[in-house]
């Protein structure tokens, strides 16, 4: 029998991005890696090696590992970062202890951001249960990576936490009805549980995917695995301190407001404070929206109310897409519960708004999959316009608290290993000793070499402004349950002709009566009203405000401000007046 070989296939990977619909998928790729990347350059720039407040259970994680590695290593990873328990956080920084000898922060936020793709990818095996076109993805992206979660995705500890517990979900709920996996989405929902304790909802979210479906097998051993993953995770627990409830007359009123707010709060990249009306308008419009997709998946198309809702929603998103907003809808209750004596904008803070963004992705693609055609288009449309006019605003507008942020724990990376305390961060507790710190690197941004000689020259009258500083200082009072140091709260009102950077601004105080000793703080600028940046181009007023813990030695500081340059110069504003601690 004569053999003859196949025709070579004319596919090829490079026939996808070929002809008119070749090339629209060449532009939704190049789209959807625009924020990533662009996101990704965010990170390299401004990722520090310096250690950021709860990274010190890292620390403490990697110096009981000296002493005692294979005997204490599982209480180590078990033991609780407030209510939560950080088991991959912590093999990060052990890894990086035994590859390094110290901890990488650097590296570990860099890691980190491997994290949040892990997240994007998540959401992007959601989005494929909907059959829809690769371009109605496009804004998903854009509100994940974005800029406003600047401190989870340059926090070492909180960038294996947050994005870690989302994704761990998704992959658990994706694996359990799509794959049909139920081994292998066991497996994610314990990797969420122990990334962060909200890890435990998917498992709940998990079984009602079970039950829908009738495989009510599974649902006994996924059972079992949740029962034996909650006696892990509650294995000697104890509530922190930082679970805050009212009193109980109270409680359901502050809790439905505040979830309300987290369903809507990704609206803070456009105000820190003056946005919560729009929070809370945006979050009741999803919440409300959601009830009716939720009861058109549910009730079907027998009553007329029910067949109306049908021609509003003709279409019905799958089992998965709800799993997946349910679970962050029970995340964003949690916090909502756990956060309710904290104050309503407790919710919007930092900390929170990549389960917000999420949040807001998953509702997107429940919405998108229930519409028509027609209302699908419109939706992308608008989604996208408004998915990339936030995310180039979030650039902007995060820019100052970004700043303020670098140039804290800049100021304090010379602090610290100078003088051993922090004036940025650890203020509810004493700072420890050197010792404490000998697996991290500080990053010598600021010699003392270099600002020795700026302070020196200051003193002697070199001011190539001619201007001096004017300023008050205020003390306040340490109420109950504050940090444990007197707050120091100094207001310093310059020239209204002198232009100051936008950034990297720091006040140096020089003791009088100690001649070498020199401290670094971080001032930042006030913003501008509208008016005063039409009139002089200006987004910040000439006020600087200052806010650190009395940590200094009691005695008086002579005060000056110096930045940098791009030419390298570092300009000095000297002040003949001192402040006294």
């Amino acid at each position: 029998m004569k053999v003859t070989s196949a025709k070579p296939s004319s596919y090829s990977p490079a026939s996808l991005l070929t002809g008119p619909k070749g090339r629209v998928r060449l532009l939704t790729l190049l789209g959807i890696a625009l924020p990533i990347g662009a996101f990704f350059g965010y990170v390299w720039c401004w990722a520090l090696y310096i250690p950021y407040q709860d990274d010190m259970a890292l620390i403490f994680a990697v110096n009981d590992f000296e002493e005692n590695p294979l005997a204490k290593l599982p209480g180590i990873l078990m033991e609780q970062l407030n209510d939560h328990r950080i088991v991959f956080a912590k093999l990060a920084a052990l890894i990086s202890y035994l590859s390094l000898g110290y901890i990488h922060f650097r590296g570990l936020v860099l890691a980190g951001y491997a994290n949040l793709l892990l997240l994007g990818y998540g959401l992007y095996l959601f989005f494929r249960t909907t059959r829809l076109p690769l371009a109605y993805f496009l804004p998903v992206p854009f509100i994940i990576f974005n800029p406003y979660v600047y401190q989870i995705s340059l926090w070492g500890l909180v960038s294996f936490q947050v994005p870690l517990v989302i994704a761990f979900s998704l992959l658990s709920l994706h694996a359990l009805y799509t794959a049909m996996r139920p081994a292998w989405a066991l497996v994610w929902a314990v990797c969420a549980t122990f990334s962060s304790g909200s890890g435990l909802l998917c498992f709940l979210l998990g079984g009602f995917l079970l039950i829908v479906e009738r495989r009510y097998r599974v649902l006994a051993w996924w059972a079992l695995g949740f029962a034996l993953t909650m006696s892990a995770y509650f294995f000697e627990y104890r509530f922190s301190s930082a679970t805050q409830l009212p009193a109980w007359s109270e409680l359901v009123g502050i809790f439905l407001t505040n979830l309300t707010v987290f369903s809507g709060s990704y609206l803070r990249i456009f105000s820190d404070s003056k946005a919560l009306v729009m929070m809370l308008l945006l979050g009741a419009t999803i919440l409300g929206l959601y009830g009716l997709l939720f009861l058109r998946r549910v009730l079907g198309a027998s009553t007329k109310a029910q067949q109306t809702l049908a021609a509003v929603f003709p279409s019905q998103a799958n089992w998965l897409l709800h799993a997946g907003f349910l679970t962050l809808l029970a995340t964003g209750a949690l916090i909502a519960l756990a956060r309710s004596g904290g104050g309503i904008l407790e919710l919007a803070s930092d900390r929170f708004h990549l389960y917000s963004s999420a949040f807001l992705a998953l509702f997107y693609l429940v919405l998108v999959a229930s519409l028509s055609p027609v209302l699908q288009k419109w939706l992308l449309r608008v989604g996208l316009a408004a998915a990339v006019f936030s995310n180039a605003y979030a650039y902007l507008h995060i820019e100052p608290a970004r700043d303020s942020w670098y140039t804290s724990l800049s100021a304090d990376a010379y602090n610290y290993p100078n003088h051993g305390f922090f004036l940025h961060q650890y203020n509810h507790m004493p700072d420890q000793d050197s010792t404490f710190y000998r697996h991290c690197r500080f990053p010598t941004i600021f010699s003392e070499t270099t600002i020795q000689r700026i302070w020196q020259g200051s003193a002697h009258g070199e001011n190539p402004f001619n201007s001096h500083l004017n300023f008050s200082l205020k003390r306040v009072k340490t109420p109950v349950d504050s940090p444990i140091y007197p707050m120091a709260d100094l207001v310093m009102q310059l020239d209204s002709g002198l232009r100051l950077p936008q950034t990297g601004i720091l006040m140096i105080l020089s003791a009088t009566d100690r001649p070498g000793q020199v401290y670094l703080v971080a001032p930042w600028r006030t913003r501008a009203s509208v008016i005063h940046w039409l009139q002089t181009g200006d987004y910040y007023t000439n006020t600087l405000s200052v806010y650190f813990p009395d940590k200094l030695p009691s005695g008086t500081y002579g005060v000056s401000l110096c930045w940098k340059q791009e030419t390298g110069l570092v300009p000095v504003l000297n002040t003949t007046h001192v402040l006294k601690l």
